[in-house]
């Protein structure tokens, strides 16, 4: 039967002159020190946001007013990870995951002889990859 280790993500505490991030010889040198076989170095080589917005507004009636915009958000996204054998540094196998994430958001604005509201909360800065 085939024995297997619970994974173990190592910490990396860098002085402030230092980069946080690693590379491979460093993961590979960094496994033995903490007891595994083998390291998964991964990278995000692709990614992006797109947005667009569509509305509806100027609808007057007896004075009052009402408008209405659609906010869509997408970011594909792409990730790329190999896992290393840290006794020899070789590559064991590769992997690339691709996904996507959508958001849309609705916003509405009225103005009438009583006063206005509009209901866009965040100033239309989401983003589906914050």
């Amino acid at each position: 039967m085939l024995k297997t280790k619970k994974p173990k993500f190592i910490q990396i505490i860098s002085a402030e002159s230092e980069a946080a991030t690693i590379d491979v010889e460093k993961a590979v040198e960094l496994g033995p020190k903490n007891g595994v076989d083998c390291v998964v170095v991964g990278t995000i080589p692709e990614t992006e946001s797109n947005s667009s917005t569509s509305g509806v507004g100027g609808i007057n009636l007896l004075g009052q007013s009402a408008g209405s915009s659609l906010r869509t958000v997408s970011a594909p996204i792409a990730i790329q990870g190999d896992l290393i054998n840290v006794k020899d540094g070789k590559l064991v196998e590769s992997f690339r995951a691709n996904g996507s994430q959508t958001d849309a958001s609705v916003d509405a604005d009225a103005s009438t002889e009583w006063g206005s509201i509009n209901s866009d909360k965040d100033g239309g800065g989401n983003s589906p990859t914050a």
